[in-house]
């Protein structure tokens, strides 16, 4: 939950920024981008069965081969496995997928711009009640979720009363 996969590199194989086999795996809210395999699943490999990834992002990795650089998982990609995402991979639209790209305000931290699709796009879940983002801001800021690792805060002005 709410982790950050940035910027890795895999030289000898798949999944550059998570290789992930067996069962029973949950990937929530969490951000995975800017990484790096010589083979399948640039950003995340899935091996095994019952995956489950919702509420993120898988987005702008890449792989040498340059099949499946976001995702690599054939098997379980349409069997309701992933809800909520934001991922250039194939990914099923009725489970809220979002296949556009997410516009990072910065590559750097990997926060969403305020014009992305992914604001206010995931779905709540009851763990996020009283629960926080990747840098300790409330998980759910304006009602509803964002997808990825972090909530995004509006840019305005601020005025102060007297």
């Amino acid at each position: 939950r709410n982790c950050l996969v940035a910027n890795n590199t895999n030289q000898s194989g798949y999944g550059g920024g998570a290789y992930v086999s067996g069962s029973g795996t949950v990937f929530e809210s969490c951000t995975i981008a800017g990484n790096y395999s010589t083979n399948d699943g640039g950003g995340l490999y899935l091996a095994g069965t019952n995956k489950y990834v919702v509420n993120s992002i898988i987005h702008g990795n890449s792989s040498l081969s340059n099949n499946y650089p976001d995702i690599y998982n054939i098997i379980f990609v349409n069997q309701g496995s992933f809800s909520n995402n934001c991922s250039s991979a194939t990914l099923p639209a009725e489970n809220g997928n979002i296949t556009n790209a997410p516009l990072f305000n910065d590559a750097d931290n990997w926060r969403l711009a305020q014009s992305s699709l992914c604001v206010n796009a995931g779905v709540n879940q009851g763990w996020m009640t009283n629960a926080v983002d990747i840098v300790s801001g409330p998980r759910i800021r304006y009602g509803t979720v964002d997808i990825g690792a972090y909530e995004i805060i509006y840019e305005g002005t601020v005025y102060g009363l007297k």
